[in-house]
Formats: structure tokens, sequence, C-alpha cells
């Protein structure tokens, strides 16, 4: 008995350990590239823990005085160390941020402010792409960015290093059900506009509203029929090979470039 009771003492306090090191692995992110730090430092400081930088080199001074202005501990190691801690694929410009976790934006908090222009990505599926949608989305004045909690990219380092910034500036929503998201949208006055390749209207022949949000589906799936369904109007990208489509991030792009131009002509 008294085997049996320690044994199980033994099991509970391995399990507490295995618990423990998952929990720390998810307690902070490295993020590396230089453009992608400088804007976490920038726009969300508090995000920060420490600041690891190669030693000695003089063009990431700047980045070392941020992050001084910012309150943000530094660390300097060299090429030697920063070789043993991180494989040859890693493009980290001798320059890595060990920081917080991304924060999502809460729904119906962001539906408090005075929003415009929305993308929701159905069933995206490839961080990266997630990233380089974000880029577009900050440089053609995106509000929001809204995606699903489950079977669904997430804001993760690979998609922060491709966004190169542009997740520090543009909140970004995780939400259970698309399609009742859509329908609260609807409600606030917003025009839901699904693209789809099959769709019979041309992006360029639709007039958009003064308030937008844009479903744009995953890599394979595409926008799915029910929040087709939900949406206010189909449209598509035309294009001259009807065998090729654009990615996520690209269609992205092509049909904000497009509300763009309407607007500006307007």
């Amino acid at each position: 008995m008294l085997k049996q009771k320690e044994n199980r003492i033994l099991l509970k306090n391995q399990q507490i350990k295995l618990k423990s090191k998952k929990t720390h692995k998810k307690l902070n992110d490295e993020i590396v590239g230089t453009h992608t730090i400088k804007a976490i430092i920038k726009y969300t400081p508090q995000r920060a823990v420490l600041l690891t930088l190669l030693a000695n080199n003089k063009r990431l001074k700047k980045l070392h005085q941020a992050a001084l202005m910012a309150n943000i501990q530094v660390k300097f190691i060299t090429f030697k160390q920063i070789k043993t801690l991180y494989q040859e694929d890693v493009v980290h410009q001798g320059a890595i941020l060990t920081c917080k976790p991304f924060k999502y934006a809460i729904f119906n908090e962001q539906l408090e402010q005075n929003l415009n222009l929305i993308i929701i990505l159905d069933s995206v599926q490839d961080s990266r792409n997630l990233g380089r949608a974000s880029r577009s989305a900050l440089c053609f004045n995106v509000d929001l960015i809204v995606i699903p909690k489950n079977r669904s990219a997430q804001v993760t380092v690979a998609a922060e290093k491709t966004a190169v910034g542009a997740l520090s500036q543009i909140p970004v929503t995780q939400v259970t059900s698309l399609v009742k998201s859509i329908n609260i949208l609807k409600e606030k006055g917003f025009f839901v506009i699904g693209a789809e390749v099959d769709a019979e209207l041309a992006c360029y022949k639709h007039k958009f509203s003064k308030k937008i949000a844009l479903v744009i589906g995953g890599e394979n799936s595409g926008v799915r029929p029910l929040v087709q369904k939900t949406c206010d109007q189909m449209i598509n990208i035309p294009m001259k090979k009807q065998d090729l489509n654009l990615n996520a991030a690209d269609a992205v792009t092509v049909l904000l470039y497009e509300v763009s131009r309407q607007k500006n002509l307007s």
C-alpha cells in the first residue's frame, strides 16, 4: 500500500513537471527579423521581455536605442553563440526578441470603434498567408482582421515575421463562428462581400459601399458554402488563366486595391 502511494505521488509530480514545461513553452515567443522587432518595440512594447543582439554590430544600434527608450532589457551575444542557438535557416539578422505571445483583440470591443473596412479570412491554413494578408491590410487602411478560432492559421512567429511588423499595428480577432460574426456585422451596417472563383460578378463591377467586410477563403477550399450564403454579395477576380487561382494573401491585395481605387475615384 505504501509503495502504491509513493508511485502515485511520483506520477503526480512528473505530471506537474510536464505541465509546467508545456506552460513555459507558451509563455514566450522568439521573434526574429529587425523590421518585425522594431514594430513590436514601437507599437506593442508591453509584449517585449528581452532583446538579444549580436555584439559590435553598428547596424543594430538604432534597435538597441529603441529598446532602451522602451525600458526593454538588452543582452549581447557573439556570432559563435548565435550560431549555436539558431539554425542556419533562421534569418535572425543578428536580433532576437523574446516576447509575450500575440494578444488577440476582442470582437465585440472592436465593433465599438469606428470601423469601415474589415477582412475576414475563412479557414486560411498557412500562417505566412495570414502575415502577408496583414501587410496588405495595413497598406490599404483595414481596421480589423477576423479569423476563426478553429481550423485556421493563427498569429504565430512565422506569421509575424512575414507580416514585417503589420501585425503589431492592426488588430486581429478570433471568433468561434464566422456566420454569427458576419450576421452581427450586417446588423452594424456592414455590407459583406465574399470572393469566390465561381461567382458571376467581377470585383470591378461591384460598387463598394462605405462599410465593407471582405471574406476571403482558404488556399484550397475557398469560402465555405454556409459562409457564402451569409454574405450579401459574392464576387470574383477575373483572370485570363481559368485553371489557376490566386492564393489568399494575393486575393486580399487585389480586392483591397479595387476598394481603394473606387474610393479614391469617388
